[in-house]
This record gives structure tokens, C-alpha cells and sequence, in this order.
């Protein structure tokens, strides 16, 4: 059995004790998720400069803290012009829904810019269109594990903020900062934004590095490691 995290592997040992588990996490296409100029990303998806721009990105559903993003998104406008784009959908509808009626609730629905699904050629525009990934993913199974969103948005060497998951700290060592309240999210926030010339200058110092361990091609290479491992064996 393969799984993409460490916690994923020690759930499944308490449950299927005498099988081997391995660890391979999940990649990225680099050949896809590069960074490109923020103004040619932003005006290739109908977007202007001038503002801060954050992302979130994938499915809206009960393992995303949603009115935790409204709320901050909403305090942070007092200071600074900060903006959301949302790039993803919701399971029947209700989250999208419920992200709606925050934003109404908050005042900061014209500041919210929100696309369908996108195809998977196109994604790389809107992360390199964004100046943070934001990540808020409450605390549950689902989530013990190595999300592609975080993995694509390090390869294009925007920088990520997302829920202290102890996992997400085994795996990425650069460009990753975690929160565990609310205050410390819009802190957080702040701190990234206003360092933003410091961290996207680490990152892509590191992003060499990162790019070979967690690509396809270097992923797939440990897959057919271990089948040779697993072959081998009497």
C-alpha cells in the first residue's frame, strides 16, 4: 500500500497492522506549474495590478474554513487593499453559497473575484496571478496529507499560508507558514504581504530543489523503485 503522507501511513497501520505502507507524496507537473510574471498571469485572466491579491483554490466544502477567510479578508481591506479570487467549486452548492452570503455579510463582495473550475493547462495563470495561496483547511482525516494546491503553488514560487498540519511541516521546508487561530491567520497575512520581496527571493532560491523532489518524473522514479524492491523479494 502506498499513501502520499506519513499520516495517512500511521492511521492505515492501525488498522491493517501486518501490511508494509509506504510514503511516496503527491507531485507536481513542472512542466506546467512555473512561475511566470505576476502582471502577464493577471492580465491573462482578466485581472489589474495594484492591489494584493489572495487565492483560494480547489473544492469549497466543510474541510475548508470559509467564514474564517471572509472574516479576515474583511479586516485586512481597513489597512490595505487585499482582494480574494477563488478559483474552484462547491459540492452542491452550499459552501459557494455560504461564501456568497459572508461576503454580503462583510461588505466585500466587489473585492471577491470568483472562476469555475478551471482546466489544468490554465491553473498555473491564476496561482502565478496571486501574490499568497491561502490554504484553510480545518483539522480532519481528510487533510493529513500532501495537497497538490500547496505542491503547484511552491513550483510556481508563490508563497503559502495555510493551517498548522504537522504534515504540511515534514514535507515543505520553503515558502509554507501555518497559523492555529484567527488572529494569528490575519497576522500571518500581514506578515507575508508586507515581506513579500524576502520570501519570494527564498523561494526561488529553493525552487530548483523543490521541483526536482516533488516532480512527476522524480515521484515516479520512487514508484518504480519500490515495485523493483517489492519484485525482488522471496
Amino acid at each position: 500500500v502506498v499513501v502520499p503522507s506519513f499520516g495517512l501511513k500511521r492511521i492505515l497501520e492501525s488498522i491493517v497492522s501486518k501490511k508494509p505502507i509506504y510514503v511516496i507524496p503527491n507531485g507536481v507537473d513542472i512542466e506546467f506549474f512555473k512561475p511566470i510574471a505576476q502582471k502577464v498571469a493577471r492580465k491573462s485572466i482578466g485581472l489589474g495590478m495594484g492591489y494584493y491579491l489572495l487565492l483560494l483554490q480547489g473544492s469549497l466544502d466543510m474541510w475548508i474554513n470559509i467564514e474564517e477567510v471572509m472574516r479576515i479578508l474583511n479586516r485586512l481591506r481597513k489597512t490595505m487593499d487585499v482582494r480574494l479570487l477563488v478559483v474552484g467549486f462547491s459540492h452542491a452548492k452550499h459552501y459557494y453559497r455560504l461564501m456568497i452570503k459572508y461576503a454580503k455579510r462583510y461588505g466585500i463582495s466587489k473585492f471577491i473575484y470568483t472562476y469555475p473550475p478551471q482546466p489544468y493547462e490554465k491553473m498555473p495563470l491564476f496561482i502565478n496571478a496571486s501574490d499568497v495561496l491561502i490554504a484553510p483547511f480545518k483539522k480532519t482525516v481528510k487533510n493529513i496529507t500532501t495537497p497538490l494546491k500547496i505542491a503547484e503553488a511552491l513550483a510556481c514560487g508563490v508563497p503559502v499560508i495555510t493551517t498548522d498540519i504537522v504534515e504540511f511541516k515534514l514535507w515543505y521546508k520553503q515558502g509554507v507558514f501555518t497559523y492555529v487561530t484567527y488572529t494569528e491567520l490575519e497576522n500571518m497575512v500581514k506578515y507575508v504581504l508586507s515581506n513579500m520581496d524576502t520570501i519570494r527571493t527564498a523561494l526561488r532560491k529553493d525552487l530548483q530543489n523543490f521541483r526536482e523532489a516533488f516532480s512527476w518524473d522524480k515521484l515516479a522514479e520512487k514508484y518504480e523503485d519500490l515495485i523493483k524492491a517489492l519484485r525482488s523479494q522471496p
